[in-house]
């Protein structure tokens, strides 16, 4: 055999073997390919899955925080309007008939004390002689007035002191007469 059989059959040889090792790349490479479109795939559908459960998430959080707005906006809004009955409450007592509020003057003073002296509001001295005949107990009349007292009396016997007022009255009684102005104003 000559060189250039020798040649041509090592180039040949080295052909196939190069044709070889090249199919066998390109085979890899599909794979390789196919195998990194799977975890493509893979990836992608976890992501989305991912994405759809925050998104999901999200909603439903602003869903609560909305709800939960809402019930403190209506919350809020029943209590003003509870305040706004308890002021019309108080102004509706304020603006009672001098007989009929002499009258609730002397019951809040039999309710808060057997005896002891009456220092009136400047707004109420004027009732003052008006009280008197529905005192129960051993009450007197200050002559002087008490200057920061918006409507009613402080009671004075000895080193106590009872304050007497329509706002001092409904703060006491709020916590008893709320529950029945909401069963009335909000029936549901």
């Amino acid at each position: 055999m000559g060189v250039e059989n020798i040649l041509e059959k090592i180039t040949l040889e080295a052909s196939a073997a190069a044709e070889s090792i090249l199919s066998d790349a390109k085979k890899e490479a599909a794979a390789i390919v196919e195998e990194t479109k799977k975890k493509a795939s893979e990836s992608y559908s976890k992501s989305l899955d991912s994405a759809e459960k925050e998104a999901i998430e999200s909603i439903n959080h602003i869903r609560s925080m909305a709800a939960l707005e809402a019930r403190k906006m209506k919350l809020a809004a029943k209590r003003e309007v509870i305040d706004e009955v308890f002021a019309a409450a108080a102004n509706k007592l304020r603006n009672l008939p001098d007989n009929e509020y002499a009258a609730f003057l002397a019951a809040m003073a039999n309710a808060s004390a057997e005896k002891g002296t009456l220092w009136f509001s400047d707004r109420d001295f004027r009732l003052a002689e008006q009280v008197r005949p529905y005192f129960k107990g051993d009450f007197k009349i200050s002559k002087t007035t008490v200057k920061k007292l918006a409507d009613g009396f402080i009671i004075k016997n000895g080193s106590i002191q009872v304050k007497c007022s329509i706002d001092e009255l409904l703060s006491v009684k709020r916590a008893d007469l709320e529950p029945v102005a909401v069963k009335v104003l909000f029936a549901e």
